[in-house]
């Protein structure tokens, strides 16, 4: 047998394991110590663990599934029955132990070879990693035997539980800064500029809205806190409350001014596990807010989570822009990338012009929407590209029968739409949709009143796409032209009809009596939005003209336009303005 001393460890040095089974018998004595496995290491501060509390024989923490991020093992954020059931160990006795491993999910046997004792769902990607064995970090020495693995990989029985439904307003993603020193705070209690000047990272809850800090961050000498920021944008001065969690201390700063100072930390309250223990009324200002939560890690878990008691009128992930014309509400909402989607709140219904591109944005674009308190009277899409109708699948599958498009357009996302999400789900992992949702209603180009708005649907062909949707908005002195012209940004030319397109603009120039622009991309902008375009597009080519190769093209288009954002369209344009050069 194998004699491994408490905070022992032992790896199989050459092994390489996906999937497949880990046994070994163990042999515990009664009293504090956490002996198991590790599995899929990456290296010594990354992999799968599974271990045993001995002095919790019985209860139901008896012993522990957790991912290892930068060296962190997270009990106190993976708690109860989905990552730990009640076993009782026979003591100073030997029992056998297997790992049935397959893909997300594991299988983990304690002495009864026949059913599981816990079935987990896990939480790391899957990725082919050593295995081992360890003892754990306090006072119980612990002895191994009959260790053996495969790596076929096995049928798994066991069903893990299932986390519950995700509350509406529950915020499912951070911008987390680098790590400082919690002493650094001592004293503080407003922010400056230069506190928050770090590198930040964005990091994406799972699927409860519960974010592990160690996946982005580790622990080191004078680094045990990072800041995990929200920006929280509001239609009006109006007060929020939010639910939160933490592991292990946390300072909540709001616009840079001290709220809240609490402390989890083990053995103080809740034996420092995560939860929605604790509260904020936030005093947001209309226009954009910003909360940080310093959060502090000793051991256990370094985690944050928070959910807004409703979602009306304001907006974490992405940002909202209201303007009032005539008693009617246009709401704008931007994702970070710019994306942009429409409310138009009338007296008594809503009308919302397409559905964002990732999951995260649509459902907040949704529980926007649904926070207005009017009925949707319509969802119309604009055009058949991904970033305006992939996010109906993840946010508007209950609302089919209202999702409005042109013929075309809807023949193209049943028809296609099923085969970009395929080939778009390595690139966006959890943020894809789980479906394509496709229209059902065709929309016909004419004028049309809604609840008191009349709506001008114009369609048009071989601009952006080859074909496109624009909304007029006569009354309200509005276009509504989507990705036929882009604010602030450079332009997606993948359709390479710039000639078409950039008439299409000249004759949108040339209606009277419009005094607003909202573009598929960039935020809401006045006429010179379409005048900046159409010098763009002749721009572009007139240089096309000059160059015989994207990369020419690309360095002439940024000295010409310098400031514009979103530069990565250039790149994805260059296959269809220079094929095969």
């Amino acid at each position: 047998s194998l004699h491994m001393a408490a905070g022992g460890t032992a790896v199989i040095k050459d092994s390489e394991f996906t999937d497949g089974t880990i046994e070994f018998n163990v042999a515990i004595p009664q009293g504090r110590g956490f002996p198991g496995a590790m599995w899929r290491l990456q290296d010594s501060q990354n992999y799968e663990e599974f271990y045993m509390r001995a002095h919790q024989s019985g209860n139901p923490d008896a012993n522990q599934y957790t991912p290892v991020y930068n060296a962190l093992p997270a009990w106190q954020l993976y708690y109860g029955e989905r990552f730990s059931t009640p076993t009782r160990y026979a003591f100073g006795e030997w029992f056998h132990v297997r790992i049935a491993v397959s893909g997300k999910y594991a299988d983990i046997y304690i002495a009864d070879m026949d059913n599981p004792a816990l079935s987990v769902e896990l939480l790391r990607d899957t990725k082919a990693g050593r295995i081992g064995l360890k003892a754990g970090v306090i006072e119980l020495e612990t002895h191994f035997a009959n260790f053996s693995f495969t790596t076929d990989t096995p049928v798994l029985k066991g069903i893990p539980k299932a986390p519950g439904d995700t509350p509406g307003g529950t915020v499912m993603s951070w911008s987390v800064s680098e790590t400082f020193d919690e002493k650094s705070l001592d004293g503080k209690f407003t922010l400056a500029e230069s506190d928050k000047d770090l590198t930040w990272t964005t990091l994406s809850c799972d699927r409860t809205g519960l974010a592990n800090l160690a996946r982005v961050q580790g622990l080191g000498e004078g680094k045990d806190t990072v800041y995990a920021r929200l920006n929280i944008s509001s239609d009006k001065d109006q007060v929020k409350k939010l639910r939160f969690g933490f592991s292990d201390r946390i300072k909540a700063f709001f616009n840079d001014r001290l709220l809240y100072i609490g402390n989890d930390l083990y053995r103080t309250r809740f034996l420092g596990t995560i939860g929605f223990y604790d509260e904020l009324y936030l005093p947001l200002e209309k226009g954009e807010n910003e909360l940080l939560m310093a959060v502090s890690e000793s051991f256990g878990g370094w985690g944050v989570q928070a959910m807004f008691e409703d979602m009306k009128g304001i907006a974490v992930i992405g940002t909202v822009r209201v303007n009032e014309k005539g008693g009617v509400r246009i709401h704008t909402y931007l994702s970070d990338a710019l994306q942009a989607t429409y409310i138009i709140e009338s007296a008594n219904s809503l009308v919302l012009v397409d559905a964002q591109f990732t999951a995260p944005f649509a459902r907040e674009f949704r529980s926007y929407a649904d926070g207005l308190g009017k009925p949707v009277e319509r969802v119309i899409i604009s055009h058949g590209h991904p970033d305006h109708f992939f996010g109906l699948g993840a946010a508007f599958d209950d609302m089919s029968d209202k999702i409005y498009a042109l013929a075309a357009t809807k023949e193209f996302i049943e028809t296609v739409g099923p085969g970009m999400l395929e080939n778009m789900k390595l690139r966006l992992g959890d943020a894809a949709p789980d479906k394509i949702v496709v229209p059902t209603q065709v929309i016909e180009p004419g004028t049309e009143t809604i609840d008191g708005v009349r709506y001008e649907f114009v369609r048009y062909e071989n601009g952006e796409t080859s074909e496109q949707l624009v909304i007029r908005l006569p009354d309200l002195n509005t276009l509504i032209v989507q990705d036929l012209a882009f604010n602030g940004l450079h332009l997606y030319m993948g359709n390479n009809t710039l000639d078409g397109w950039t008439a299409i603009l000249e004759s949108l120039q040339g209606l009277g009596g419009y005094d607003t622009v909202l573009c598929g991309h960039g935020e809401p902008g006045g006429m010179s939005v379409i005048a900046a375009n159409i010098a763009y597009l002749k721009d572009v080519m007139e240089i096309i003209g000059k160059v015989d190769n994207a990369e020419d093209f690309k360095t002439q288009l940024l000295a010409k336009y310098p400031d514009l954002g979103a530069t990565n369209y250039i790149d994805m344009s260059a296959p269809a303005l220079f094929p095969g050069r």
